[in-house]
């Protein structure tokens, strides 16, 4: 019985771990806040970039 236990124990570490992993980092920067990005890979971008455009 003990042995099951621990068992039941370790597969539920696992899970928990698993799931854990596979929520992206979130960072939630209020408005107006300067902050800088350093990036460590090349990033791509499917075209060139262009200004967002308020809506009223």
């Amino acid at each position: 019985m003990g042995q099951q236990v621990g068992q039941q124990v370790g597969q539920l570490g696992t899970e928990v771990t698993r799931r854990n992993l596979n929520i992206q980092p979130t960072i939630i920067v209020r408005a107006g806040y300067r902050f800088f990005v350093r990036v460590e890979k090349d990033m791509l971008f499917a075209g060139p970039y262009a200004p967002m455009v308020a809506t009223p």
